[in-house]
């Protein structure tokens, strides 16, 4: 496995983190108040293609790296 095919792997996976762990902190939680990341639905929006672009180019930044 050549040094390129590590560090694609390692960022497809650092893509993945990220966007699984905004999607966890967006989460609502009984008691709080909703997240200021989705209080209008520009934010919304911009969040979501957001974690969009993130999941997609995670997936093929690993499937890059494998194959």
């Amino acid at each position: 496995m050549s040094s390129t095919s590590v560090v694609l792997i390692v960022s497809g996976i650092a893509c993945l983190i990220l966007c699984g762990f905004v999607m966890y902190k967006l989460v609502p939680r009984e008691g709080q108040p909703p997240s200021a990341w989705t209080k209008t639905d520009f934010r919304a929006t911009t969040l979501a293609m957001s974690q969009f672009v993130l999941l997609v180019a995670g997936i093929v930044l690993v499937a890059k790296g494998i194959f």
